[in-house]
């Protein structure tokens, strides 16, 4: 496997930036010394060194050859980078990471590729097809195939053989200033056949919003006038909701924030009001969320207490995020029981 040598700069516009020295090392045209012989990574011929005042230093093959090109070097380089890299996570328990966007949920996933990876060969026939880079598992399983683009996709033939054998496919299109990256990750990719990572709801399958419930403890109940607990406001409500549902009331729970269903005398409507956990009188959000509290909340204060939850708008069901994490489906939602309607207090507004 080739090693790069030195520190490389940015080449965008070059036409042959790096070669092999006389030890098979690669070289960028930026530190290589004139001393040297160099060698075509491409095709293995030799090459001299181009340095001036105006021009970036280049390599260029000592005698033409039309049947190696650029686009075929960097090809390699980049096949050579990523298969390094994932050897190398593999073998010392480190992450070789990617990221792409979902085109079923559109969300971003991300995933490393030497979790379970323990072969990474290049060019190997599979079933009429030849990937770039195929990662296998210990028992030989073929688990993802990278295909590097540089001048064209791959072909419809080779997207169908894909599917055949329901093979995720990752499409990654190097750049020369991006080569050195490419030995610790792929970065931003795009992925066919890949499966969506979403969390869904076991009820109805809806991919589940993600959202967080925080609160703080500068509120203080208006008939025993102790410190309480009370939602940060605006993480409750996902989806812009105006009032919040009983489902609130076990989720706000977790961040030591009591409510119950109850009325507002000022609407008429009922929602999970805030309850004093010492003399339990309603507190309605009027009476909390004023602008002098709202200011200081904003200018002043931070939440203390964050629970992160997914959310399911149509079922109105909350499941906490960890709880979910090693889980391709959503577990059951939160089941907490909300109490009792109550009748309302002289602050329930």
């Amino acid at each position: 496997m080739a090693r790069t040598k030195g520190l490389m700069e940015a080449v965008e516009g070059i036409i042959y930036p790096y070669a092999l020295d006389k030890g098979g090392l690669i070289v960028g045209a930026v530190d290589a010394p004139r001393s040297e012989g160099y060698y075509c990574i491409g095709c293995g011929e030799r090459m001299v060194l181009r340095r001036g005042e105006i021009k970036r230093p280049y390599f260029a093959h000592y005698t033409e050859n039309p049947n190696c090109k650029p686009e075929t070097v960097l090809h390699k380089m980049a096949k050579d980078n990523i298969q390094e890299g994932i050897d190398t996570a593999s073998s010392y328990n480190l992450k070789y990471p990617f990221t792409w966007r979902c085109p079923v949920c559109n969300q971003e996933h991300k995933g490393n590729l030497a979790r379970s990876t323990r072969e990474v060969r290049t060019e190997v026939s599979l079933d009429g097809v030849r990937p770039d880079i195929l990662l296998s598992s210990m028992k030989g399983k073929p688990l993802v195939a990278i295909e590097v683009v540089v001048t064209h996709s791959p072909e419809k033939e080779a997207i169908e053989a894909y599917k055949r054998l329901k093979l995720p496919v990752l499409l990654i299109r190097p750049e020369w200033e991006e080569l050195e990256q490419l030995k610790t990750g792929l970065g931003y990719v795009e992925a066919l056949q890949a499966p969506c990572r979403a969390k869904r709801c076991n009820k109805c399958n809806r991919i589940l919003g993600h959202t967080q419930i925080s609160s703080v403890n500068t509120h203080r109940c208006w008939k025993c006038g102790k410190a309480m607990r009370v939602l940060w406001p605006g993480d409750y409500d996902p989806y812009g909701r105006r009032e919040r549902s009983k489902s609130m009331i076990g989720p706000a729970s977790m961040v030591g924030v009591k409510l119950r269903m109850a009325r507002s005398k000022k609407d008429k409507r009922w929602y999970a009001m805030h309850i004093c956990p010492y003399c339990g009188k309603p507190q309605g959000d009027p009476y909390i969320y004023t602008f002098d509290f709202i200011e200081d909340m904003i200018n002043n204060t931070k939440p203390d207490r964050t629970v992160e939850f997914y959310y399911c708008e149509r079922c109105d069901a909350w499941l906490e995020k960890k709880r979910a994490a090693n889980s391709m489906t959503a577990q059951k939602p939160l089941n907490i029981p909300p109490g009792k309607k109550g009748a309302s207090n002289e602050q329930n507004s």
